[in-house]
């Protein structure tokens, strides 16, 4: 086997979902498990905008964000857990998910695009592991954009709080 024979089934066998997107945010992997996870099939994913599975009160400020951190170059959490709301194919489904995100350099190290894996953290969302990113409500629990930013995109809405969006309800 391979090497790239084997990247490729690790990729479509991680339990994981993995989506990788070019610089302009298109989708251009996405794995079974991303599949399984927001319930769009591959042929409906591929070439995309990641929008497919934003929020679209978290769009703003999460496109704002992706481009500082293709042109920078750099995340402040890359690689590390960050939790929140996406959509799935079934607009009726709520997604609570855990996403890490990295960019993807060249030889070069210009930035190629960005991916994400991504985990369903539905069944075990608690208050103390939630709250730094979540804000409670009697209805539902979804991301505060601007905690998100913060974390993923090394912004904050009180630096441009045009796109402060809190996020309360659905």
């Amino acid at each position: 086997m391979s090497h790239k024979e084997l990247a490729e089934f690790i990729i479509e066998q991680t339990s994981d979902a993995l989506i990788y997107a070019d610089n302009h945010g298109n989708i251009q992997r996405w794995n079974d498990a991303a599949s399984q996870l927001f319930g769009f099939s591959k042929d409906e994913a591929l070439g995309q905008s990641l929008d497919i599975i934003i929020p679209e009160r978290a769009r703003k400020a999460h496109w704002h964000g992706f481009n500082i951190a293709i042109q920078n170059g750099n995340l402040r959490l890359s690689g590390k857990p960050t939790l929140t709301k996406a959509l799935h194919k079934d607009i009726d489904k709520r997604l609570y998910v855990e996403m890490s995100f990295s960019l993807i350099k060249d030889n070069d190290g210009h930035v190629q695009g960005s991916v994400a894996i991504a985990r369903d953290i539905q069944d075990i969302k608690k208050p103390d592991i939630l709250s730094g990113f979540f804000v409670f409500d009697a209805l539902d629990i979804t991301p505060v954009v601007p905690a998100f930013s913060v974390a993923v995109f090394s912004y904050s809405y009180l630096e441009h709080p045009a796109l402060y969006v809190p996020m309360i309800g659905n």
